[in-house]
């Protein structure tokens, strides 16, 4: 005797309940797809797991940071090459691990009347001499595809390495991503912070040594 397990009036009622259940979750995705709504979630779970696994905020990094009160008590930004050298030279006494310079250095100076650049001299002879700095390297899309901002070449020689300074904004505008290497025609080169990290690494010391240091403009 051949036993039918399901009557063709269950069957339906199963093919119906399932296909309904396709559909909603079908528009439930395209809803979530259309308005992003998996992407928030995504962040919104990411941001909740990286704060509970938080961790105390190093006390071994130093910012000095170009805000509003420096351009007041300095003057307008653009600053002269000189005060930046001024500043490299009064760090290379307290002698850290490593200096980030956060400025785009891709042009040279206004020349003098006699064509000579006295602040483009003087920064390249405080990186020479600090040996453990670090400039940055720009990457932009205007149109003709990616362009590689380099710092001059007398400051991308005496600079104790490059590292680039590009990050990726999720679309509610939070970094949370970067690329640790990026650039063109298989040169490359590491992120601004991990070049940081291994200028500070690579350099020894004989006796006490003060916290790595970050000179750049504030967002």
């Amino acid at each position: 005797m051949k036993i039918r397990w399901l009557s063709p009036f269950v069957r339906r009622l199963a093919l119906r309940e399932w296909l309904m259940l396709f559909i909603s979750l079908l528009a439930l995705a395209l809803a979530l797809g259309w308005q992003n709504g998996l992407g928030r979630l995504d962040q919104s779970l990411y941001d909740f797991f990286i704060s509970v696994d938080s961790k105390p905020v190093r006390d071994d990094i130093i910012i000095v940071a170009i805000d509003d009160y420096s351009l007041s008590q300095l003057g307008r930004w653009p600053w002269s090459r000189t005060l930046h050298a001024d500043l490299i030279n009064k760090l290379n006494k307290a002698k850290p691990r490593a200096i980030g310079l956060d400025v785009i250095l891709s042009e040279t100076e206004p020349p003098q009347a006699d064509g000579s650049r006295p602040g483009d001299k003087k920064l390249t002879a405080a990186l020479m001499q600090s040996k453990r700095a670090v400039l940055p390297v720009v990457m932009t899309t205007a149109g003709r595809g990616l362009t590689i901002g380099l710092p001059i070449p007398e400051f991308a020689d005496a600079a104790h390495a490059l590292g680039h300074i590009n990050l990726e904004h999720d679309t509610d505008g939070v970094v949370r991503s970067a690329f640790l290497y990026e650039g063109q025609n298989g040169k490359v080169w590491p992120h601004f912070a991990a070049a940081l990290l291994e200028t500070g690494e690579n350099i020894q010391y004989s006796g006490a040594s003060t916290p790595p240091v970050n000179n750049s403009t504030s967002s």
